[in-house]
């Protein structure tokens, strides 16, 4: 890519902005003159980010999807959704993303965890989809993907929408038919088959009673299960 009129290779998209700011600033002496790598993006400008944006279809209708925060609970009028970032290849990756979130309007906050480069973001669901929030992140050159997530039975026999690494032991989850067992556990009711092909290798569908044990990765191929989970341990 060319800054200044020069070629210039770049490990990712965030040392480009990195350096479309230090440029923009008319600091391009920082370069000759740096022992590290301090660069801060906190007023860094959106249109500052144009050569880096890719010409994109129209974002796709949003698959009927409920986000949950940290606690598998709604709050009023906000979600959070956790979203794994991949490409990422330096701390310039972070502070890029997190500052072009920070500025989108419905986005009330967006915080980037450095071990596991997973994006918590708090927004307005009224003002912005999750599907633009992905398309948003794409744009800048990386790839977000959502968080499985599966069907869990309360106590008061209503269903609700959980990540998968919310399970706990003891609790009963709901598993529909082509959809894959989340955790090990035991079947409560009637029975269904499954596929267990992923865990052996081999082709191997078998029929599962009631109080029989259900094995995590396993695939639903008739019937659906409800299961007790015994082992929180999950796939994903």
């Amino acid at each position: 890519m060319k800054v200044a009129s020069k070629e210039k290779t770049f490990c990712c998209n965030g040392c480009v902005c990195a350096c479309l700011v230090i440029h923009d600033a008319g600091a391009a002496s920082y370069y000759k003159k740096r022992k590290s790598y301090p660069v801060s993006l906190k007023d860094v400008k959106l249109a500052l980010l144009e050569p880096l944006l890719p010409v994109h279809d129209p974002v796709p209708a949003e698959k009927p999807v409920e986000i949950f925060d940290a606690a598998g609970v709604p709050e009023e009028g906000k979600k959070t959704v956790s979203l794994q970032i991949d490409r990422i290849h330096c701390d310039s990756s972070l502070l890029l993303i997190e500052t072009v979130l920070r500025k989108i309007g419905g986005i009330d906050s967006a915080r980037m965890n450095p071990d596991s480069n997973k994006a918590e973001i708090v927004f307005s669901p009224e003002k912005i989809r999750v599907s633009e929030i992905v398309h948003i992140i794409e744009a800048i050159g990386y790839r977000a993907n959502l968080p499985a997530y599966c069907r869990r039975v309360t106590s008061a026999d209503t269903e609700e929408l959980i990540y998968i690494y919310q399970i706990r032991r003891g609790d009963r989850i709901h598993v529909l038919c082509g959809e894959r067992i989340p955790a090990n556990g035991t079947l409560l009711r009637d029975s269904c088959e499954v596929d267990e092909s992923i865990l052996s290798g081999g082709s191997r569908q078998m029929k599962v009673e009631a109080g029989d044990p259900l094995k995590a990765g396993a695939l639903v191929v008739a019937g659906v299960a409800l299961f007790r989970v015994d082992d929180p341990r999950i796939i994903g």
